[in-house]
């Protein structure tokens, strides 16, 4: 029988190579590993705070009464901070007014400016951004919409009765909610209602803001004008003051 042959000095010095080899590539994989899972918590906890940040906008923005805040948003223009419980992440908060027209700016594009029914007050974009580290970074964006709320609409006519023939009086409409904070961004309808007097429309402003009625000449007789205000999904209606007409 042979003997079996014990390794050589050459031998062990290429067994040695490739163990290390092995383990330097064994470790590298495990560093790797570790760093990609620090990183995936790093953006997960990100993701949470710019969530957690935008909701607590939303919660803001929902405010009513006293605590309506929607109608200033200078306080969140472009604003830093960080949670005491991640001061390693830094979050930067950023609004803008978003214009919206209605019904869409397809249909509005065809009218010049000026007479395009705008609501520039209604919404706000808001991009939230987390920063760690040397080069962490997560962006979030969303619109965030004035709340709904119940309305109380008041025609104001500029005319004292009683009123001559071919006079002018011109309406507008005060829109208030119901802690008296002003609501924008309404379109009007207007109509004119006749008991026995007559009139007839000179303007009306393509978003509703002001009327003109010019009164008829020849009839005596009472007419008023009503405004029809659709907000959230409801249309309410709101007469002005009987207007008398003489001949």
């Amino acid at each position: 029988m042979m003997k079996s042959r014990g390794m050589s000095l050459v031998e062990c010095v290429i067994a040695i190579f490739f163990l290390l080899t092995g383990l330097a590539v064994v470790t590298a994989l495990f560093h790797t590993t570790y760093q990609r899972k620090v990183q995936a918590g790093q953006r997960s906890e990100a993701a949470l705070l710019a969530h957690r940040r935008l909701t607590e906008i939303q919660e803001w923005a929902r405010g009513s009464g006293a605590a309506y805040n929607f109608d200033d948003w200078s306080s969140l223009a472009d604003q830093t901070m960080s949670y005491p419980e991640s001061p390693t992440f830094s979050i930067r908060t950023r609004s803008a007014p978003r214009q919206l027209f209605s019904p869409s700016s397809q249909l509005e594009s065809s009218y010049p400016a000026g007479q395009q029914r705008v609501m520039a007050a209604s919404a706000y974009t808001v991009e939230v951004t987390v920063t760690w580290g040397s080069n962490g970074r997560y962006r979030l964006v969303s619109v965030v919409a004035d709340p709904a709320r119940r309305i109380t609409p008041v025609v104001n006519g500029t005319f004292t009765n009683p009123v001559g023939p071919g006079q002018t009086a011109v309406f507008t409409t005060t829109i208030n909610d119901e802690f008296g904070n002003r609501v924008s961004d309404i379109f009007v309808d207007w109509q004119m209602v006749s008991m026995g007097g007559i009139g007839s429309w000179q303007s009306i402003d393509r978003d509703g803001a002001t009327a003109r009625l010019v009164t008829g000449t020849g009839t005596a007789g009472q007419c008023r004008v009503e405004a029809s205000v659709r907000y959230d999904g409801v249309t309410t209606r709101v007469a002005s003051g009987v207007m008398d007409l003489t001949p």
